[in-house]
């Protein structure tokens, strides 16, 4: 009985993706943009399909607000968020929030105000329509973007905001649907309450799914299907729990989730999955953009819309001129905020005609119910607006991006692209070259192909030097740098992929070359390699520190804390290798580009001496951790050694010299060595503490059993280099002995910078004079190198001074001693100095 309409629908599914495909195809000869395309198809075969039989499956599958919102939307969000820079993306979220929330806001008011004025409307029903109306699709200008080679920067605008303001579009048009009565302020409030409960909670849903996804990858290292399957899981997952079950917004929902395994999963997943994922989910957007936009066409009815015409075009006129509005008087604001960069007037423009709509808006005014005052008149104009931005927004986005110039490239890329053509031809020369020892092929014959390729590695020599003259000398360092910053990141990704370092240190890298391109764009010479911590490391770092606050025993903390040492060890060692081969790279592109030998000497400085600092920072590491440096080394030398063997083993099954099975298994043994290794702890850096309360004064009389009781009641505490121990003005209830490392005392005065007072090593203590007087502590102690330093509160100190006799005595003598020493700031200090 119901075999019918299931085959119908296959039919039709096939059908659409069939003419999706040749559209596709067509479509590209034709130079006519795709979604625009897919558009005038869709309204070709719904005339169609009402008149002819062989057709009429198609009317089987239509738009519904269901399909949109919970087959197409998950997908769409997932891909663009999954694939979208969140560094840019991160970079810009104050123009992109402006446009998705107070933008869209904006957008909706004055949309409601004017439709309500000038048409039939209600308020209610114009303020409903400015809402769904207002969440712009990025579909077909992101496309033509590709295309045509538009900034990253503008697609970035255009696709985060059309991301961010679906979610928005959809909250604010369910908080109008259900508003009753008169707009007071208590409405107001609530409403905008709700809202960011909705989004924020969204957000927050999905990212906790994104999570727990990428923990799981561990179960399903290196299968890619499985981790395809979880991928999609995680997308509608997100969406259906956080709609469907929390009614929180199941757009940001899957937003989140998608920029969270988009940005851990950058370096979770292996080469081979990252690409296989980023393919399926391609192929799967082009599946749900070409249903979409042909369902578009196939639900407009040319007929209702030529009967409103007037009406439509009302709508059409105040849609653009509340975009305009919008871009033109809000981003200028943003702009002038601190630390905020400038939207120019050529983007500004762009982003106001390129506000394409699409199928958010009709599921939106799909969904209203059948009974709704005046829903034939919204459904009427929301077609016919989305209509006409699809396709003159379509038409027209390419010719307006190459009049504003926005498709020229920049200096850097056309040196990279021609320096690219340069090589590629000369290396088909030198394969044909290579030719010539082989006597059966015929030296003519040789000559008449490698002739075009001589002609053209000229051309391409002379434009280069061409491309080189025309250059100011700042162009030329811009280049430069440029390229040796895109190699130190290649080579610390190929770090990465050889196990040499782990991906928190990868993604530290990263920011810190991202954080260098953007001084170099402000005109600054990057100097010396910043070190940053990413924001995910920051957020883990303020819980341990919150852990540490109630538990400083814990476990969790001191591992914490010893792998953030193994971090900074792995990154100078990172660093090291890296800028020794940047440099290298900055004298070969001297010499091929004639690029003026002085440039080329204080970019290659630049990497030298930051070589330099990282392996003076080593050194250091080495002399105070040699046991822990040797530690380090061997796991990283064994991370190395099995990621070996794993691409061995991948090799091997290529070339079918393993059979599958074998493979399998040998890669599951790796996979579980490999995992084993990840959560095997750091070696511990310090002494043991029994040896180390010897050096202490108060402590060295001690008994055999109050020894035992001190070490008992000592707590380890890991600190970075920079980092400080205790701070000068704080309240001070320890006493802290230095396990390992270095620090210095410094001492600030009114009127006068922080001065340096004294270095303490392994064996010297602080802390006691604050811990004893309960004063502010007088002095900051700040790590030289990483440190480890026991523990002593306040209250393990009181209970040894009942239990032990003579601790008391010597620590006041001691406060006695550090105090006089403080007030006479001209004598030389003892190296236990009291902070």
């Amino acid at each position: 009985m119901h075999t019918a309409p299931v085959v119908a629908v296959v039919i039709a599914i096939v059908t659409l993706l069939l003419v999706s495909a040749a559209a596709a195809i067509g479509l590209k000869r034709l130079n006519l943009p795709y979604t625009v395309g897919l558009v005038l198809l869709g309204l070709l075969l719904g005339a169609l399909a009402e008149r002819t039989d062989a057709l009429a499956p198609l009317e089987q599958v239509t738009l519904s607000p269901e399909l949109v919102l919970f087959v197409f939307l998950p997908t769409l969000i997932f891909e663009s968020a999954f694939n979208l820079d969140s560094r840019l993306l991160f970079k810009n979220l104050a123009p992109v929030f402006t446009l998705a929330a107070p933008g869209l806001l904006l957008s909706t008011a004055l949309v409601g105000i004017a439709l309500a004025a000038a048409t039939p409307l209600s308020l209610k029903s114009a303020l409903l329509f400015g809402a769904l109306i207002s969440a712009t699709d990025p579909v077909a200008v992101i496309a033509l973007f590709k295309d045509v080679g538009a900034p990253k920067r503008l697609q970035i605008l255009v696709e985060g905001e059309s991301l961010f303001n679906d979610a928005t579009a959809i909250v604010l048009f369910r908080l109008i649907l259900v508003s009753v009565g008169a707009v007071t302020f208590a409405t107001v409030g609530a409403g905008v309450l709700d809202f960011l409960v909705v989004f924020g909670g969204g957000l927050g849903v999905g990212a906790l799914i994104g999570y727990l996804m990428m923990r799981s990858i561990a179960l399903a290292r290196g299968d890619a299907l499985v981790q395809v399957a979880l991928s999609t899981v995680v997308a509608y997952a997100a969406f259906i729990l956080a709609d469907h079950y929390l009614h929180v917004s199941g757009v940001m929902a899957t937003l989140g989730a998608g920029l969270v395994v988009g940005i851990v999963g950058s370096t979770r997943f292996t080469p081979d999955v990252r690409a296989y994922l980023r393919q399926f989910w391609e192929y799967a957007a082009f599946v749900a953009n070409s249903l979409i936009f042909l369902l578009v066409g196939m639900a407009v009815r040319p007929g209702a819309i030529a009967d409103a015409l007037g009406l439509v075009a009302i709508g059409v006129l105040v849609v653009l001129v509340a975009r305009a509005v919008t871009v033109f008087g809000l981003l200028p604001v943003v702009g002038r905020l601190p630390g905020a960069e400038a939207v120019s007037w050529k983007y500004r423009g762009v982003l106001a005609w390129g506000g394409l709509r699409g199928a958010v808006a009709l599921a939106l005014v799909l969904s209203l119910p059948a009974d709704f005052a005046q829903r034939d008149l919204l459904v009427t104009l929301a077609l016919g607006v989305v209509l006409f931005t699809l396709v003159s927004g379509g038409l027209t986005i390419k010719p307006l991006v190459h009049v504003l110039g926005l498709d020229r490239p920049g200096v850097v890329e056309q040196m990279a692209r021609a320096q690219a053509a340069f090589e590629a031809k000369r290396e088909g020369l030198s394969r044909l070259s290579s030719l010539e020892a082989v006597e059966h092929c015929s030296a003519n014959l040789l000559e008449e192909v490698a002739r075009p390729y001589r002609d053209e590695v000229n051309a391409r020599e002379r434009a280069l030097a061409t491309l080189h003259r025309e250059c100011s000398s700042e162009e030329l360092t811009h280049a430069l740098w440029s390229e040796a910053m895109s190699t130190e990141q290649r080579a610390y990704r190929n770090l990465f992929e050889r196990g040499a370092i782990s991906e928190s240190v990868l993604h530290e890298l990263d920011l810190a070359v991202e954080l260098a391109r953007d001084q170099l764009k402000q005109g600054q010479l990057p100097g010396m390699l910043p070190m940053v911590t990413p924001i995910e490391a920051r957020i883990g770092d303020s819980l341990i520190r919150l852990v540490e606050r109630f538990a400083p025993r814990s476990n969790i903390v001191q591992r914490h804390r010893l792998r953030a040492v193994a971090a900074r060890y792995e990154h100078d060692a990172a660093v090291v290798e890296v800028s020794g081969l940047v440099a290298n790279e900055v004298d070969h592109l001297s010499r091929l580009t004639e690029i003026d030998p002085g440039l080329a000497a204080r970019c290659r400085g630049a990497y030298e001496r930051r070589s330099e600092e990282a392996m003076g920072r080593i050194d250091a590491t080495a002399t105070h951790f040699p046991h822990y440096v040797h530690a380090v080394q061997r796991l990283r030398a064994r991370r190395m050694a099995l990621d070996g063997e794993s691409d061995a083993i991948e090799r091997l099954e290529a070339t079918g010299v393993l059979p599958l099975s074998v493979a399998r298994e040998m890669r599951e043994a790796v996979a579980e060595e490999q995992r084993v290794l990840h959560r095997q702890p750091v070696a511990e850096l310090a002494p043991r503490p029994d040896e180390l309360i010897t050096h202490v004064p108060f402590f060295q009389e001690l008994a055999p059993d109050d020894t035992a009781r001190v070490v008992e009641l000592l707590v380890p505490r890991t600190f970075l280099a920079g980092e400080d121990i205790v701070r000068q003005g704080d309240r001070g209830n320890s006493l802290f002995l230095i396990a390992r490392g270095v620090v210095s005392v410094l001492l600030a005065r009114p009127d006068r910078p922080l001065k340096r007072m004294a270095t303490l090593y392994v064996g010297d203590f602080f802390g006691e004079m604050a811990l004893l007087t309960e004063e502010p502590r007088r002095a900051t102690v700040r790590c030289v190198t990483d440190c480890q330093v026991y523990q002593l509160t306040k209250s393990d100190v009181d209970r040894l001074c009942g239990i032990c006799t003579g601790v008391r005595e010597a620590l006041t003598r001691a406060t006695e001693e550090r105090a006089r020493a403080l007030a006479r700031p001209s004598v030389t200090l003892p190296r236990q100095l009291d902070a």
